[in-house]
């Protein structure tokens, strides 16, 4: 997705073929809905959630639905206030969302895409689950992460369940995972607008680490 400031545009590639799709909305309004959606959702206004969602839907998934027909996984490339949508969320019918017909994955630029065809490991039977991991800040306890993570795992053979101070920063830095075929992590993030690579998933800090991976 490309903003412009009276038309934005989305390049579709579906099956080697390419299409540009304009959209008669410029950059402005898209930015304003985004940023409203996001408040109606952060204060729960469900009736405002649904008109808001809906026109973002209208803007930016009816206008492709013909064009990515018969797929089944979204690989989405978002710029400027896009990287601030839940896509998931986005309604297709009243009590349908995106997230329900499409696997739904955001990348950083299109040429992520040939990386994401190198061969990775056939094991679906080890799992590494981490939640909620024990932050020094106050507000940051996230009990049901715990039973998600535990909830999970049982369903594997082999499986390392890590929570509160053993979720550690350390074990994804330092544990060879080059086998382990699922990682699922249930933690906080912070993301710096002002500078993005000082972002980061919030694990336990140990003695070599500060927990901000």
């Amino acid at each position: 997705y490309f903003l412009y400031k009276k038309r934005s545009l989305a390049w579709v590639l579906n099956r080697g073929k390419v299409s540009a799709v304009a959209m008669d909305v410029g950059s402005r309004e898209l930015g304003e809905l985004v940023a409203d959606y996001r408040e109606a959702i952060a204060s729960q206004q469900e009736m405002l959630i649904n008109d808001l969602g809906e026109k973002l839907s209208g803007h930016l998934i009816r206008p492709l639905q013909e064009k990515i027909k018969g797929a089944d996984k979204l690989f989405i490339v978002p710029s400027k206030v896009f990287h601030y949508l839940p896509f998931s969320s986005l309604p297709l019918t009243q009590d349908r969302f995106l997230v329900q017909d499409y696997t739904i994955s955001i990348l950083p630029n299109a040429s992520s895409l040939f990386f994401l065809k190198k061969n990775v490991t056939q094991d679906k039977k080890t799992i590494l689950a981490m939640g909620n991991p024990e932050r020094e800040e106050k507000g940051l306890k996230l009990r049901f992460a715990e039973v998600e993570v535990k909830s999970i795992a049982k369903d594997f053979a082999r499986r390392n369940i890590l929570t509160g101070e053993d979720a550690r920063e350390s074990v994804i830095k330092n544990k060879d995972l080059i086998d382990t075929g699922i990682i699922h992590i249930a933690a906080h993030g912070k993301y710096s607008a002002k500078d993005p690579l000082k972002s980061a998933l919030l694990f336990a800090k140990d003695q070599k680490n500060d927990g901000n991976l």
